[in-house]
């Protein structure tokens, strides 16, 4: 898997989430600090 990661809010703590969500998959997410790496999930 290859990823591209982007600036964001700066964030103490790890954190994981998922965000545009739909019926055949989302964005998972890492993000700590200033950076953020995101993935794509696709549900066939």
């Amino acid at each position: 898997m290859t990823v591209t990661p982007v600036k964001a809010p700066f964030t103490e703590w790890l954190q994981y989430g998922f965000e545009k969500l739909s019926d055949t998959g989302a964005v998972g997410y890492l993000q700590w600090e200033e950076l953020k790496v995101p993935f794509e999930i696709v549900v066939q």
